[in-house]
């Protein structure tokens, strides 16, 4: 008897998976339109989302109205567009509060938000971007306003590089070859990151980023891993640039969420 394959333990590039004979393509393309609707700003009608995915028009037509009738997408009859249903709200939410880690890396969070005036969160990666799990702020009011389901790039973010950087080469390696064929023409400036990052990470155990994803907003980002089967996560402390500057980021916020990340997996491994 033939043996089912076993996922393995990364994901591959999307031109790697296309070639596996495990790989479902109406199933993979439907949940990739779930995953355009959840990192849009607002709903989307079929037109908006074939320029996102590149699917036919009459493709995106039927799994639109699949993913409706099944609960994943809600269709707003008045304006002719689509949001996350409560299948798909309530599968998210299901398994955000289901990962221990979150419950217990939040105290740890809210004291270093209160300590630092910023906003500090934890996420975890999905594609090319890191979904924000967890999210503390202060009492200030000159704070991020991001929320638990936002999205940030992982090129361009303290978090995201932290993760880069930290998860296994295998994984990491495509994820690099899936931005390089991507984005060709910025390549050259995202592998500097990448490497700056590094070094930052090996002689730190953090790295900043400073205006890099935007202007205004400078962070430090470090690795989260586990040995209790959770997916590897990062943790960023960041907010407004007037606020934080490198020697702030550097001599204080970022040995401190080091120490956060220690706090958490020794709370996690029972110490």
């Amino acid at each position: 008897m033939r043996k089912r394959a076993k996922p393995t333990a990364s994901r591959g590039t999307a031109q790697s998976v296309a070639r596996s004979g495990q790989f479902v393509t109406a199933l993979g393309r439907g949940l990739n339109i779930v995953q355009v609707i959840a990192a849009g700003d607002e709903p989307m009608g079929n037109l908006e989302i074939v320029e996102r995915t590149g699917l036919p028009k009459a493709t995106v037509s039927r799994l639109t109205y699949t993913l409706w009738q099944c609960g994943f997408l809600h269709y707003d009859s008045g304006v002719g567009r689509y949001h996350l249903g409560p299948a798909a709200v309530s599968l998210g939410y299901s398994t955000v509060s289901g990962l221990r880690i979150r419950e217990i890396a939040l105290p740890f969070m809210q004291e270093l938000a209160q300590y630092s005036g910023v906003a500090v969160a934890l996420g975890l990666r999905d594609g090319a971007d890191m979904v924000y799990i967890a999210n503390s702020r202060p009492d200030s009011l000159v704070t991020l306003r991001l929320n638990v389901g936002s999205r940030v790039p992982i090129i361009s973010t303290a978090m995201g590089l932290a993760y880069l950087n930290g998860i296994d080469a295998v994984e990491r390696d495509a994820l690099i070859d899936q931005v390089r064929e991507t984005d060709t023409s910025n390549w050259p400036v995202h592998q500097k990151n990448i490497e700056r990052a590094r070094r930052e990470i090996d002689e730190t155990g953090f790295c900043t980023v400073m205006g890099l994803w935007k202007p205004e907003v400078s962070a430090v980002g470090a690795f989260l891993g586990t040995r209790d089967g959770t997916p590897p996560l990062a943790v960023t402390c960041g907010g407004a640039s007037f606020l934080l500057d490198a020697q702030k980021l550097q001599q204080d916020l970022g040995p401190r969420l080091v120490e956060l990340t220690r706090h958490v997996k020794a709370t996690l491994d029972g110490r």
